[in-house]
C-alpha cells in the first residue's frame, strides 16, 4: 500500500474516531496492524490536527477565556483546567521517564490490551449512564472533576486503548 493512501486512511480513521468517545489512538494502533507502521510522532501531529479542529466546536469558551480573564469564574475554570494538565503532565513524564512506550500494532499480545480496553470503556460507559440516568447534571466543573478529569488522562496514557476524552467523561 503506497504511503499516500496509508496516510489518508488513518487520517479517516483518526477524524471519525477523535469526535467520539472512543481511543483514536486505540483505532490507530489497530489500523497500524495492517496498514504500514508510522512513527509516534506521526500519530502525535495527526492527533494535534485534530484537536485544533475542536476550536470551532468551542469558540465561545476560547473567547471566555481571552476575553474575560478578569472574571473571577473565568479564572477558576481556567486554573481547573490548569490542575488537570498539571496531574496529567507529571504523571505523563513520570511514564517517560520509565520508558513507557506505545504497544507494537504488529505484536499481537501487546495490541490484545488495546482491544480490551475499547471493550472495557464501552461497558463502563453504559454502566456509567445507567447509574446517572435519573442525576441532574451540573452546569459547573467543581475541583474533584478537575482532579477526576487529571486522573483519567492518566489512566488513558498508562492504558493504551482508554479513550482520553471517554475517561474524562467518565
Amino acid at each position: 500500500m503506497s504511503e499516500y493512501i496509508a496516510v489518508i486512511l488513518l487520517g479517516i480513521i483518526e477524524g471519525i474516531t477523535e469526535f467520539i468517545p472512543v481511543s483514536s489512538t486505540a483505532h490507530l494502533l489497530i489500523a497500524e496492524r495492517w496498514i504500514a507502521k508510522h512513527s509516534d510522532l506521526f500519530n502525535i501531529v495527526i492527533q494535534s490536527g485534530a484537536v485544533i479542529a475542536v476550536i470551532p466546536l468551542f469558540h465561545r469558551r476560547f473567547h471566555q477565556f481571552i476575553f474575560r480573564l478578569n472574571e473571577p469564574t473565568t479564572r477558576d475554570y481556567l486554573l481547573k483546567i490548569f490542575v488537570g494538565f498539571a496531574i496529567t503532565g507529571v504523571g505523563g513524564l513520570i511514564l517517560d521517564r520509565y520508558n513507557f512506550k506505545l504497544p507494537d500494532p504488529k505484536n499481537l499480545k501487546e495490541i490484545m490490551p488495546v482491544a480490551i480496553a475499547i471493550f472495557v470503556g464501552g461497558v463502563l460507559f453504559i454502566a456509567v449512564e445507567q447509574w446517572l440516568r435519573k442525576r441532574e447534571p451540573k452546569s459547573y466543573v467543581t475541583w474533584s472533576v478537575a482532579f477526576a478529569v487529571g486522573i483519567g488522562q492518566l489512566i488513558a496514557a498508562a492504558f493504551p486503548g482508554t479513550s482520553r476524552s471517554g475517561a474524562t467523561i467518565l
